[in-house]
C-alpha cells in the first residue's frame, strides 16, 4: 500500500533536456551577459561542431522516451531542428528549465577538437562561483558524477571525467541543477559513426537515464519496495528569473506543479540573480581546458 500511494510522488520529478545548438545564425550570432550583471558577453550560439545539432536531439528525443516510460515528466528546450525559446540563447534556455522547477537540467551536446584522434565522454558542470552557481554547485556536482559514470558504463567509450565551467551562460543563469554531457567527438571519424548511428545513441540515452535515476532516485536499485523520497533540493522551489517569457513547452508539456503548491517559493526580489547583488560583477574567469584535447570553442 505504501508503494502504490507514493509512487506517484518519486514520478513527478520533471527532466529539462536541452538539445545543444540549432539557434538561427543571426540569433545566434548576437550577443549576451555571461552571467547575471556581468559585463563579460558571449554569442548566443556559434552552431557547434558540423552535425552536432542533429546529433543532440536524436539523443535528446531518445532519452525523452525511456525517461517518459520510467515515470518521469521532461520538458524539451527544443523538440524540432530549431530553438526558438525566448530570446534565442543560453540564457533563455536556462529559464526554460527555471519555470518549470526542473529536478535537473541536461543539456546534451557532442564535442570537437583540433585533434581528429580525440575521443570520449566528458560532463561539464558549473563552476562555484557565489552569486551565480552557488545555490545549485553541490547538486550539479553530484549529478554530473552519477550521469557520467553511467554514460561510460553504458558506451564503454574513454571516460574523460568531469570539468568544472565558469564561463558557460546555461549554467551561470540556470536556478536548478544543471549539467552539461559531451557525449563523444564528432571531429573523431569512428566516434563520429557512432553518436550518428541509432543503436549508439540508445546506449548513449539509457546511459543518461540510469545516471539521472541514481541522481533523483538514489538506492533506488537497491531497495525498489522502500518508500521514495525526492532529493531534499526539491522542496525549495526557485522562481524565475526576470523576462523568463512564459512556461509553455516547446517539447513534452510539464505537467501541473499544482501538487507541490505547499513548496517554499522565493520572492523574485530576493533572488539570487538580483542586479544588485551582481552588479560589480565583471564576469568570470576564462574557460576550463582539458590539456592536450584543446577542444573546438564553442558556445554554451
Amino acid at each position: 500500500m505504501r508503494r502504490v500511494v507514493l509512487a506517484p510522488l518519486a514520478a513527478a520529478a520533471l527532466i529539462c533536456l536541452d538539445p545543444g545548438h540549432g539557434t538561427p545564425p543571426a540569433i545566434g550570432a548576437q550577443t549576451e551577459p555571461i552571467g547575471p550583471g556581468s559585463h563579460v558577453t558571449k554569442i548566443k550560439d556559434g552552431g557547434g561542431t558540423a552535425g552536432e545539432a542533429a546529433v543532440n536531439l536524436a539523443i535528446a528525443k531518445r532519452t525523452r522516451t525511456l525517461l517518459l516510460h520510467a515515470g518521469y515528466r521532461v520538458a524539451m528546450t527544443r523538440t524540432g531542428p530549431t530553438f526558438r525559446y525566448g530570446n534565442g540563447g543560453n540564457i533563455a534556455r536556462a529559464q526554460f528549465c527555471n519555470v518549470r522547477h526542473a529536478a535537473l537540467m541536461l543539456r546534451l551536446h557532442a564535442d570537437g577538437a583540433v585533434n581528429l584522434r580525440a575521443h570520449g565522454i566528458s560532463t561539464l558542470y558549473p563552476a562555484f562561483r557565489r552569486g551565480w552557481t552557488d545555490d545549485i554547485y553541490a547538486q550539479s556536482l553530484r549529478a554530473a558524477r552519477l550521469v557520467q559514470r553511467s554514460l561510460v558504463r553504458a558506451t564503454g567509450a574513454a571516460d574523460l571525467g568531469l570539468v568544472p565551467r565558469s564561463d558557460l551562460t546555461g549554467f551561470n543563469w540556470a536556478n536548478v541543477p544543471a549539467i552539461l554531457v559531451e557525449a563523444g567527438f564528432l571531429t573523431n571519424p569512428t566516434e563520429r559513426v557512432r553518436l550518428e548511428s541509432s543503436a549508439y545513441q540508445e546506449r548513449v540515452a539509457r546511459g543518461l537515464v540510469a545516471g539521472v535515476e541514481a541522481y533523483v532516485r538514489p538506492g533506488r536499485r537497491l531497495m525498489r519496495s522502500a518508500v521514495r523520497r525526492p532529493s531534499s533540493w526539491t522542496r525549495l522551489r526557485r522562481s524565475s528569473t526576470s523576462g523568463a517569457g512564459s512556461a509553455r513547452s516547446t517539447g513534452v508539456s510539464a505537467a501541473s506543479n499544482s501538487s507541490r503548491s505547499s513548496t517554499i517559493v522565493r520572492d523574485s526580489a530576493s533572488l539570487r540573480r538580483s542586479s544588485s547583488a551582481r552588479g560589480s560583477s565583471r564576469g568570470s574567469g576564462g574557460p576550463s581546458t582539458t590539456g592536450a584535447l584543446r577542444r573546438v570553442t564553442t558556445s554554451r
